[in-house]
């Protein structure tokens, strides 16, 4: 016996995209603050090199994934209105996309022991993110 899946209502797929992204933001958010708090009370070990390769590393990132994240998001949102499931598939990808440069800013910051400049990298992805907070506009048509 096979079970078919049914199209989610735009309700419910608001509501899942909502849900996904802030948990996908308070995952950074939480690390964010652990980073800071064990570079501000000196409990990491400094690797300045390395922590300078991820800095670069991670805003490359930051830069092509972002910009795929909206490219990927803009041509699944083209045909409008935008069925449930592929908006929440959309959003997913798009913060997927943005969360990972974030992550990898972090660890700069953990490895480097410094907060200056790869505090950076997360700071504009979680903002980017919260800005791209989803809507049901797509879904409205």
């Amino acid at each position: 016996m096979t079970q078919r899946l049914t199209e989610p209502t735009a309700e419910v797929a608001l509501l899942t995209s909502r849900l996904v992204c802030i948990a996908m933001i308070l995952g950074q958010v939480v690390f964010l603050g652990l980073a800071v708090f064990l570079v501000v009370s000196e409990r990491s070990t400094p690797n300045a090199h390395f922590g300078r390769l991820l800095t670069l590393v991670g805003g490359a990132m930051l830069i092509v994934t972002g910009t795929l994240g909206f490219i990927i998001r803009s041509k699944m949102w083209q045909k409008r209105p935008v069925p449930p499931s592929k908006f929440i598939l959309a959003n997913i990808l798009f913060f997927a996309l943005l969360e990972s440069p974030a992550f990898v800013g972090i660890t700069a910051i953990l490895i480097g022991g410094t907060m200056w400049p790869g505090v950076l990298i997360p700071v504009i992805a979680i903002l980017v993110q919260a800005m791209a907070f989803p809507n049901p506009s797509p879904m409205e048509g």
